[in-house]
């Protein structure tokens, strides 16, 4: 995509009333930064994943070395205004790591590389599972939940001095202007609505906003029909930027 677009979709994320980018699993293009920071856009920064950072059941004190790419991106994009946290991960729950103590040991490992380059953003992930476990939860800075708005209020009892926020509490597949859903064209409807998602968000003050999957529609890993669909219509707008 051209670097010029993207302030224009940083417009359109914002006249829709979004003031927050997650970005996708990956060090973003500095384009998406440069943006954010013209136009007062906050960023939550995501590292790939993990990194090559383990081997399963490795033995405690083990000592986490090849964080290069976690690395990488602190350095370069610490000096972005509109970064306000940094993510570690998304969804490591499917490797076993969110809720246990190799994960935590695992977590703190890469923290230490952050504060090795900057103090002044908190620590996240984006989590699905295993907050009330002696994981990642424990030692990170802020609380990130996908989905599972019923665990909300478990896991602010067990960690209730640490800030909670949804980061990703919305998959709503839509099209615009089709009001019926149609798997051979693959088309759905516009119907579908995000309320599930954000009102239990805004209904506890202690959660500090929502993330929802995804602003714009995007082509590959259609949804949710499969091929000959070849676009994901999870967006807040579709892939020309109309609502």
């Amino acid at each position: 995509m051209p670097d010029s677009l993207q302030s224009w979709r940083v417009r359109q994320l914002k006249k829709s009333g979004a003031n927050a980018w997650r970005t996708a699993h990956n060090m973003p293009n500095e384009s998406v930064l440069d943006a954010c920071d013209r136009l007062g856009m906050m960023v939550m920064d995501e590292n790939r994943h993990l990194g090559d950072c383990y081997a399963h059941h490795s033995p405690p004190g083990t000592t986490y070395t090849n964080l290069a790419d976690l690395a990488d991106m602190i350095q370069r994009d610490r000096n972005h205004p509109s970064i306000i946290m940094w993510s570690m991960c998304n969804e490591e729950g499917i490797k076993g790591m969110e809720g246990t103590p190799e994960g935590a040991r695992i977590f703190s490992a890469m923290m230490a590389v952050v504060h090795q380059y900057d103090h002044t953003r908190p620590i996240t992930c984006a989590m699905d599972s295993g907050w009330l476990s002696p994981g990642f939860a424990a030692v990170e800075d802020l609380i990130g939940v996908n989905y599972n708005y019923k665990d909300f209020d478990a896991i602010h009892r067990a960690y209730p001095d640490k800030p909670m926020f949804g980061s990703e509490t919305a998959n709503n597949k839509t099209a615009r202007s089709v009001y019926d859903a149609d798997p051979v064209r693959g088309w759905v409807s516009s119907y579908n609505l995000t309320d599930p998602g954000w009102q239990p968000v805004a209904a506890r003050p202690f959660m500090a906003g929502s993330f929802t999957w995804t602003g714009f529609d995007y082509r590959g890993e259609p949804n949710p029909n499969g091929w000959p669909d070849v676009s994901n219509n999870t967006g807040l707008l579709d892939n020309c930027g109309f609502p």
